[in-house]
């Protein structure tokens, strides 16, 4: 597991399994546009995306 998922873990299903699917879908499109290993963290206590030459991308949930 990464930070990202264990983050994500804490959340409720449906929340989980739209987050899980947008991390997947930012990893295949890093993977083949050749943008180099996807760093994950959490910034500001939301999970967060960077590729060595990019601009961070979080992502979180909040509840209403």
């Amino acid at each position: 597991m990464t930070v990202t998922t264990d983050t994500f873990a804490n959340y409720p299903d449906p929340a989980r399994t739209k987050l899980n699917t947008l991390r997947r879908w930012l990893l295949d499109v890093a993977n083949e546009h050749e943008l180099g290993s996807v760093t994950e963290s959490l910034k500001w206590g939301e999970p967060s995306f960077q590729v060595k030459n990019g601009s961070t991308v979080r992502m979180d949930w909040k509840q209403a």
